[in-house]
């Protein structure tokens, strides 16, 4: 039996306000939710346990990525021809920061010169659905002295990070990507101020030239 309290809100006969809690099968769920299982990419928005916060979701991410500094991005070029991006490290950290959302990998189609990934990530409090495709051919340069097998194993691990990466920065917004690459950047920036500062200018020359 359900009764309402002075707030306008249903309680249960012991009291609580909590929903009450019923049994389909062997799994007890809440009265008022129902179990979905998805067996497609597709799927409409659920009641999720904890809702996304935007403030709280961009603050977390920031943090990450100034964590994680020159792992969060590549670049190279200049003005024109200059290329920057994301990177897997820097997608992952984003999805999990941003929340009630999953990626799902579908069958790789291989053909004769190429793996053909598919992915879609799909963001369940608001139920959208974004696939992505990424071609990784089998001729792709993979540097180093390595037989033949463990190249294809490079190739095609490769390509199944690229199209995870890409499939996630599709659906995150775009001024998120672009101002946790900028605290990437940032937190590199500050990592060599604070070298500099403790070791001399000359001492951090001197480490920039060993690392290359």
């Amino acid at each position: 039996m359900e009764n309402w309290d002075i707030d306008g809100e249903i309680v249960n006969e012991n009291g609580s306000n909590l929903p009450e809690m019923v049994s389909q099968g062997n799994i007890n769920i809440s009265r008022y939710e129902t179990m979905q299982q998805v067996k497609t990419p597709y799927v409409s928005a659920l009641a999720v346990q904890r809702p996304r916060e935007m403030p709280d979701v961009e603050r977390r991410i920031m943090r990450a990525a100034m964590l994680l500094g020159d792992n969060a991005f590549f670049a190279w070029g200049s003005g024109k021809n200059r290329v920057e991006g994301g990177t897997i490290h820097l997608a992952v950290a984003m999805l999990n920061c941003y929340g009630n959302a999953v990626v799902v990998a579908d069958n790789v189609q291989e053909t004769g010169d190429a793996f053909i990934f598919n992915h879609t990530v799909i963001d369940l409090e608001q139920g959208v659905s974004l696939p992505r495709q990424w071609r990784e051919s089998k001729r792709s340069i993979v540097e180093g002295r390595m037989d033949e097998e463990r190249k294809m194993q490079i190739r095609f691990g490769r390509g199944q990070s690229k199209n995870i990466r890409n499939a996630i920065f599709n659906m995150l917004p775009k001024y998120l990507v672009n101002k946790a690459i900028s605290e990437a950047k940032k937190g590199i920036r500050s990592k060599i101020e604070k070298f500099i500062s403790e070791k001399t200018l000359a001492a951090a020359q001197q480490y920039v030239v060993a690392q290359l």
